[in-house]
């Protein structure tokens, strides 16, 4: 049987091994059999990845409504932000990674705060 937590390390396992289409479709099947959060999740770094910033927004949003103090989370709706020229939206996510002492939010909340 197939349980979220199952789908969500395979989907996971197959995008760290490169293969970026069977992780989607692993993490469509578990929004589609679950509606969990862990789909949308895989989603968004899927498009972060692929630099699809629209679509890695709406599913981090998803995440970060249920779950809102995943760091790295938080740093891809920053970056995402950042990229669509929303910089004081993706700053504001970058602060709450920082506050929770994420060293990516901050470093990329600096970067982000001198490039405006």
């Amino acid at each position: 049987m197939n349980t979220i937590k199952e789908l969500f390390k395979r989907s996971l396992q197959e995008f760290d091994n490169g293969n970026i289409v069977k992780s989607k479709e692993l993490a469509e099947k578990i929004i589609f059999l679950y509606d969990a959060t862990e789909g949308y999740y895989a989603l968004g770094l899927i498009y972060a990845v692929q630099e699809q910033w629209e679509k890695s927004i709406i599913n981090c949003l998803k995440v970060f409504e249920i779950a809102p103090n995943i760091v790295d989370n938080l740093n891809r709706l920053g970056i995402s932000f950042c990229q669509l020229g929303n910089i004081h939206k993706g700053l504001f996510f970058f602060s709450l990674g920082s506050d929770l002492g994420d060293k990516y939010c901050i470093e990329n909340y600096n970067y982000w705060i001198k490039k405006n």
